[in-house]
């Protein structure tokens, strides 16, 4: 995939937007220790506390409707795709922060080629676009996430 100049300033404006999410949950308490004590933001509380006042905005919906695949190691032991499944019980908000997740995944950690989507700067464009949206949807769910997450420092 050829990545143009104005693919590049959406893949920055997507890793900045995803960083301050996260430091703006890590800043509000939402934020636990890993095995090696470092600091990660605590998606399962913050769900768990918003699931309920969160609305699918526009771009949530569009990505439910062509989500993001997930890189995997299939049982040969090679890189592989799959479709991202959820638990007929999850909610709204667990299902778009997995779906940024997987995008933030898959455009850091993933593999660059092989795969259809990530070889398409038109769907790369398609899932950025609208997962910088659900960040701000996800961020205006709380005052003070929603001012560290548009702070700029």
């Amino acid at each position: 995939m050829c990545v143009n100049d104005e693919l590049k300033e959406l893949i920055y404006r997507f890793f900045f937007a995803f960083s301050r999410l996260e430091f703006a949950l890590k800043e509000e308490g939402f934020h636990h220790r890993d095995r090696y004590g470092s600091a990660q933001p605590d998606w399962k509380r913050f769900i768990n506390q918003y699931q309920g006042d969160y609305v699918l905005c526009e771009s949530a919906i569009r990505l439910l409707r062509n989500p993001p695949r997930k890189q995997i190691i299939n049982r040969n032991g090679d890189l592989s795709w799959r479709d991202l499944t959820f638990n007929p019980n999850c909610s709204e908000l667990k299902k778009i922060s997995l779906l940024i997740r997987a995008v933030r995944n898959n455009l850091f950690h993933g593999g660059k080629h092989g795969e259809r989507s990530w070889d398409d700067p038109d769907r790369v464009r398609f899932l950025l676009e609208n997962s910088l949206e659900v960040m701000d949807s996800i961020a205006d769910l709380g005052v003070d996430i929603r001012s560290h997450y548009r702070n700029e420092y």
